[in-house]
């Protein structure tokens, strides 16, 4: 009879360590699709905040474990690439405007800015004085 108790005790502490066990693995896995997702929602912040869309829509919905959401930012971005260059170049314009109004809003992104159109200036000066006016003509 004792045996049999003790053989019982024994399984319920076996049992108890094996489903701790499995819980540690269970949560820690967890840990890390939190993190993962809270990673992905920042990184969809931080490119909404660069003026992206469609790429920040299809990480929110990864974040929120939207499939469904998911699947139709990949439909939508496969209907510009199968409307053509047009389609494509409309988008990157799209893009190219709202990112450029977000960094003239920084004080930052417009000292930024200032020196690419100053670098700009000093590049087009050069050329001029190797060149000579034709290809200025040329290029406006």
């Amino acid at each position: 009879m004792f045996l049999q108790i003790l053989i019982w005790v024994l399984a319920a502490a076996g049992c108890l360590v094996a489903g701790r066990e499995i819980g540690k693995l269970i949560f820690k896995g967890k840990k890390s699709v939190t993190s993962i997702r809270k990673a992905t929602q920042a990184l969809s912040i931080e490119l909404r905040k660069l003026g992206l869309v469609k790429l920040p829509e299809a990480l929110e919905a990864v974040t929120v474990g939207e499939v469904d959401d998911l699947l139709t930012a990949i439909q939508n971005a496969a209907v510009i690439v199968k409307a053509g260059n047009s389609a494509i170049i409309q988008e990157l314009e799209g893009t190219f405007e709202r990112m450029l109004g977000a960094k003239i809003k920084t004080p930052e992104g417009r000292a930024a800015m200032r020196a690419r159109i100053e670098a700009a200036e000093k590049i087009a000066i050069e050329v001029a004085k190797v060149a000579g006016p034709v290809v200025i003509a040329a290029v406006i």
